[in-house]
């Protein structure tokens, strides 16, 4: 191996050998069979009578002392790898001068030895220089993988920084100028959709806090998906309050809301999961943006209403610190890529525009919202609309939930790939979608690097670097935290949380999204997975009026 690393490097075949470790030819550390075997190879073997330790940087004086101070005919030996050898080149010129000083001269072992500088290192043949360089190359990325590596890690977290101090920044402007009320603020009639499917449930407490609404004209529409249960039902006991029901055989909530979209009477519709709650004052705010007529579609603020669990207690974080702070951000640049299917707001016509409800994603409210986007809509973010909805108690409800989530962000991106870059789009094609891409792609495969890096920081000179980096960006995101924290309303003690969702939630999340790039570059589809319903989600009383 070493000889091919130095054919690869030269151009040349070394023909001298020095046992490892060996002062003399007779050291016994050496035995015949093994010299014997490398004479074979046509090597000729060199001993070293005279070590001048210089591998253990003992200062160049001394080195310098030890070479000349050798007898006389023993070879002197020096070391030009293994580290820094600084001190072994600072040496050189002091051996050099010293050895010449009492008449001797200065020659490569093969000449030493009565061979001509051709015949010591012979010019290697072509085909073995090109498999010579393939071990080199081996070799170099091997010895400088880690260096490579730390380099990948870098750009990630240095990613991961922009993004939090562009969050931080951006966000803090958007809530500096969010108390400000729209100059026409919408307050025309308003239908609400709930699409449902075996929410029994959940159903009821859902359209009693709709029924409790502020809003002045509101219209009710259940579209029960051919539900099992009692959801018909149930819905159907609030007729007499205006609620309406519609019926469908089971197809899919992309359809059941294209049914009640086409059954609407007004211009401007609020969608909600059956599983969320409503404040009295949610529907209000949440349609306030549409006295401009450029609006398209509003983002309400989904809270998990189910606190129960330490995994609730982690998304009520990723709901806070992620999902709405980038609405924040993406309001502000006039390009909110998702309006939540918990909590959103619609222009009837806007939506008719651009084909309707589409049926061709597991994430329609993703899809429809980019197409909005993309035709020139505005899509804005409301805070202080904000409802409840119930979130997955388990591990195993959640992969399901995120899974889906996961494959459907993909497959609309997918569908809208000639936005992404495309200054034609705006900031969404400019900020937005590649936003989501790196968050859906770059960052499942890329950011695990950063956390093995950490595990195996000891092993590597640059290990307080990227510790440093780590511990600043973990700064950096608990400061963010709190504040979003406040600013929403909610419990600053829940940073506290912090560390441990970054040590195990946020890799949960990773191998969740990777698993959906995996799926989708498989080509397998990821059906409609529904979350099991517990009933357990509850108003915390956060948000304004």
């Amino acid at each position: 191996m070493t000889q091919r690393v130095i054919e690869a490097a030269t151009g040349h075949s070394a023909t001298l050998f020095r046992y490892p470790y060996s002062d003399t030819l007779s050291d016994p550390r050496q035995n015949d069979q093994s010299l014997f075997m490398v004479a074979q190879q046509g090597y000729q073997i060199v001993g070293s009578g005279a070590d001048t330790l210089d591998w253990t940087r003992p200062g160049p004086a001394l080195i310098v002392s030890r070479a000349l101070f050798a007898p006389d005919g023993q070879t002197v030996l020096m070391h030009d790898g293994g580290g820094d050898r600084s001190q072994t080149v600072a040496a050189l010129p002091g051996i050099l001068a010293g050895l010449q000083a009492r008449g001797l001269q200065i020659v490569p072992v093969g000449e030493a030895i009565g061979e001509s500088p051709t015949a010591a290192m012979p010019p290697t043949s072509q085909p073995n220089l090109l498999l010579d360089s393939l071990v080199l190359g081996t070799i170099w990325t091997g010895y400088h993988g880690s260096s490579i590596w730390f380099a990948a890690v870098n750009v990630v977290v240095l990613l991961a920084f922009a993004r939090v101090l562009l969050l931080g920044g951006l966000a803090v402007a958007h809530w500096a100028g969010g108390g400000r009320r729209p100059a026409n603020p919408y307050r025309g009639p308003v239908t609400v959709l709930v699409p449902a499917h075996n929410e029994e449930t959940v159903i009821g407490r859902t359209l009693q806090a709709l029924l409790s609404s502020d809003y002045p004209e509101l219209e009710i529409v259940v579209v029960d998906d051919g539900s099992e249960d009692r959801t018909a039902s149930i819905a159907a006991a609030f007729g007499p309050h205006g609620v309406q029901v519609i019926q469908l055989p089971h197809s899919g909530k992309a359809q059941a809301l294209r049914v009640g979209f086409a059954a609407a009477s007004h211009p401007v519709i609020v969608a909600l999961d059956a599983d969320t709650v409503f404040c009295r004052w949610t529907v209000r705010r949440l349609v306030e943006p549409f006295g401009d007529p450029r609006v398209g579609a509003v983002a309400g603020n989904p809270k998990v209403g189910n606190r129960r669990t330490l995994l609730t207690q982690f998304q009520v974080l990723e709901y806070v610190l992620t999902l709405n702070l980038e609405r924040r951000v993406y309001s502000m640049l006039n390009c909110v890529p998702v309006v939540p299917g918990a909590v959103g707001a619609w222009r009837w016509a806007a939506v008719a525009r651009v084909g309707g409800v589409p049926a061709d994603t597991l994430a329609e409210d993703t899809d429809v919202t980019l197409a909005l986007g993309r035709a020139g809509y505005r899509v804005r973010y409301a805070p202080a609309a904000v409802a409840y909805t119930e979130t997955p108690e388990t591990l195993r409800q959640l992969s399901r939930q995120r899974n889906r989530w996961a494959f459907g962000m993909l497959q609309s991106l997918w569908k809208h790939r000639a936005a992404t870059l495309n200054p034609r789009a705006g900031a969404l094609g400019l900020v937005a979608i590649p936003g989501l891409w790196i968050a859906q792609i770059v960052f499942p495969i890329m950011a695990p690097t950063i956390d093995l890096g950490l595990v195996l920081s000891p092993l590597f000179a640059w290990g307080p670097q990227l510790l440093l980096e780590v511990v600043a960006y973990n700064v950096a995101l608990l400061l963010l935290c709190l504040w979003a924290l406040a600013v929403d309303r909610e419990s600053i003690a829940l940073a506290l949380l912090v560390p441990v969702q970054n040590l195990f939630y946020r890799q949960f999340m990773y191998v969740v999204a990777l698993k959906a790039v995996l799926r989708a570059l498989k080509g397998i589809r990821v059906g409609w997975t529904r979350v099991t319903r517990l009933g357990s989600s509850r108003l915390h009383g956060s948000g304004a009026a």
